[in-house]
């Protein structure tokens, strides 16, 4: 996930408003490359902006090759090593597309410790796989350096509905770690399974389970 920050002048020099772009997408999708260009432009324009890098390897090949852009207009930050207090609410999702509504993945190249995440009053029409997916096992085959050990804990989702899902919890641990733990679902409904409504891999403790409804399609 990558964040564009830029600056907007009016008359007079004041900043009035700082517009921030969201980029996206699944490893290799080609965001950096996007970025660079966008990044390019924008500086052309006579823009100031900042670019924040949130990326979870251990060498941040996305970093260095922005770094020919740092400058009088452009700063460069990154941001790694997990999240916390994280808030969803009050949403609604429907798509085929839509393989899950809350996810979590990290491994031992990204490590970090996500924390404090909360989810609450959400509906969803239909998703693929799982309501809520926690992975600490993400891309086995990454090629970065090993032994940074993911956490994730605090994670509380309630009142939530899914019409349609494989799975409603999936959650993938560590083999020799239990480092996902203090795992809340409480008030509920996971309609329309289509596999187990609790699936697990590896270690993990404390996952508590309240007033959860499951039907099966």
């Amino acid at each position: 996930m990558r964040y564009i920050i830029r600056e907007h002048h009016f008359k007079g020099g004041k900043t009035l408003m700082t517009k921030i772009d969201l980029i996206t997408g699944i490893l290799g999708s080609g965001k950096t490359t996007w970025i660079h260009q966008y990044a390019e432009h924008l500086i052309q324009q006579g823009q100031r902006i900042a670019i924040l890098e949130n990326d979870f390897g251990a060498v941040n090949v996305d970093m260095l090759l922005l770094q020919e852009l740092r400058g009088d207009q452009c700063e460069l930050e990154m941001i790694s090593g997990g999240c916390d207090n994280i808030f969803a609410e009050d949403c609604k999702m429907d798509s085929p597309n839509l393989d899950r509504v809350l996810r979590i993945k990290t491994n031992t190249c990204r490590g970090g410790i996500n924390q404090n995440i909360y989810m609450r009053n959400i509906e969803v029409g239909q998703c693929k796989e799982a309501v809520m997916r926690i992975n600490l096992v993400y891309e086995p085959n990454e090629i970065a350096e090993r032994g940074h050990i993911p956490t994730v804990r605090n994670v509380y989702m309630e009142n939530v509905t899914c019409n349609k899902s494989k799975y409603g919890v999936l959650i993938n641990g560590l083999e020799d770690s239990a480092q996902i733990y203090n795992i809340n679902v409480k008030n509920c409904t996971f309609n329309g399974l289509s596999a187990n409504p609790i699936e697990t891999s590896g270690k993990s403790h404390d996952v508590k389970f309240e007033n959860v409804n499951l039907s099966w399609k």
